[in-house]
């Protein structure tokens, strides 16, 4: 276990392991390589890419500061029935600047159970979707020392904008520990369908 060090880290010798890329040391170098059945255990963050075309089929995040880190212009990548487990926060997806790139990432089929803080953190990012999916236990330790929600929740909006688009179709959430299933000042695009009970703190359109 070494938290000082990220995993996969298409900014690696570019930019310190905990902080965010610029565009003057754009990762977006590698693209289209796949993951399967990997494991990424004990590192600052477990991914951070700002990479088109990344995929993780059957891959487990877990004890991890963050078991991802979608940054920039980590576009078009997706997550198949990948597990995210007892992470300081499970999924963290961050626009630079609330306007560069973090676009059109999928999740099918992955659960977030157990992280300290959020499931998901979705910072200015635009058309993520989950489909299908699992969260439960989320919240259970909050951890100030990182990004954590202002509410405990499942999923986190931060400073979204009028970017939107976070579609949601078949996920279920079991709210234990948490006051809403997604918490966030502002929540345009927001779709969701076919998910059950949920609580939320902002109307969504």
């Amino acid at each position: 276990v070494d938290r000082t060090i990220n995993g996969i880290d298409t900014f690696k010798d570019t930019v310190p392991f905990d902080q965010d890329g610029t565009v003057s040391a754009d990762g977006h170098q590698t693209k289209f390589v796949s993951f399967r059945n990997c494991t990424f255990h004990g590192f600052y963050r477990a991914i951070r890419l700002s990479s088109l075309q990344y995929n993780f089929y059957s891959c487990l995040f877990q004890h991890n500061i963050y078991g991802g880190f979608l940054n920039m212009a980590a576009n078009n990548n997706s997550f198949f029935a990948c597990q995210f487990r007892r992470n300081v926060v499970g999924m963290h997806l961050k626009q630079l600047n609330g306007s560069y790139g973090t676009v059109n990432n999928v999740f099918f089929n992955c659960i977030f159970e157990s992280n300290n803080n959020a499931g998901i953190i979705n910072e200015n990012a635009a058309l993520t979707v989950l489909f299908g999916g699992y969260f439960e236990n989320n919240c259970w330790k909050v951890d100030t020392d990182y990004i954590y929600p202002e509410k405990k929740c499942n999923i986190q909006f931060i400073g979204w904008g009028s970017r939107g688009g976070f579609n949601m179709r078949g996920v279920f959430f079991w709210d234990n520990n948490v006051e809403y299933t997604l918490y966030g000042d502002d929540m345009p695009g927001v779709t969701i369908r076919d998910c059950g009970e949920i609580t939320i703190n902002a109307e969504v359109i």
